[in-house]
């Protein structure tokens, strides 16, 4: 099952495409200082940043297209950074009540109490931590409508 651009929620959106910006910015920011100094080294390095960056966009294009992630949406009940780790544990309770614990990168802020929709791409298997981290694709804030609770 594959999903059509306006399927896909904008969060995943952007994602493949920031990650070929960012790998194209380098790749230029390393010509132009190729074209100053000379510096093949600073050059292949920014060609293998770029390359890296294309390899990761196509992979998340295609896990987003084909639809093959779910989304959780819940209200964050907790939120901890692991020490010695660039992880965050987050306990997340779905609308029945069930609790989801997910391990996110570090960097992601969230706030306890408010609602959230988590993007996790479907894996075989993700026994450790860094695994569920590499799953996260994503997150976006649910805001209530007037008349909800």
């Amino acid at each position: 099952m594959s999903n059509t651009c306006n399927e896909i929620p904008a969060t995943l959106r952007k994602k493949p495409i920031i990650t070929t910006l960012i790998g194209v910015g380098c790749f230029a920011v390393g010509t132009a200082y190729f074209m100053l100094s000379h510096d093949k080294t600073t050059l292949m390095l920014s060609l293998a940043v770029l390359a890296a960056c294309l390899i990761r966009a196509y992979g998340l294009y295609r896990t987003i297209a084909k639809a093959a992630y779910t989304a959780i949406d819940g209200t964050c009940i907790s939120s901890t950074a692991n020490l010695l780790r660039r992880t965050r544990s987050v306990v997340v309770a779905d609308n029945d009540g069930a609790t989801h614990k997910l391990t996110l990168p570090k960097a992601t802020r969230l706030k306890v109490g408010q609602r959230y929709r988590f993007y996790l791409a479907h894996t075989s298997d993700a026994t450790n931590a860094l695994q569920q981290a590499e799953q996260y694709l994503g997150f976006e804030e649910l805001f209530d409508l007037p008349g909800e609770k």
